[in-house]
């Protein structure tokens, strides 16, 4: 089953990424996520429109090999969401694992 929102014109996913990256508070979350080993939540960016959003990242060992990002749409995610969403990264990192080494 899959969900469809309307992209009503002028929305943020029509704004050039480097907008996005350079804005202040989205430079300080890519730096806190490249240090952060356990799920974080970023809030929302009020002027880029952005939603709440938990980011877990996808670990092999010590390598960051990618992220799990989740928007906060209908509600805040809870704990047991937070417990649901490492395991679903440590299957996507076994997986990235076992085709990095074929």
């Amino acid at each position: 089953m899959s969900v469809t929102y309307p992209n009503p014109p002028g929305g943020w996913w029509e704004r050039k990424p480097e907008r996005f990256l350079d804005h202040p508070t989205i430079r300080k979350e890519i730096l806190q996520l490249t240090s952060d080993k356990k799920p974080s939540r970023l809030g929302p960016v009020t002027e880029l429109e952005t939603m709440s959003r938990v980011v877990v990242p996808v670990m092999a060992g010590t390598e960051h090999l990618g992220y799990v990002f989740v928007l906060e749409v209908e509600r805040e995610l809870q704990e047991q969401d937070f417990v649901t969403l490492e395991q679903a990264a440590t299957i996507i990192a076994l997986e990235m694992s076992k085709n990095i080494a074929i």
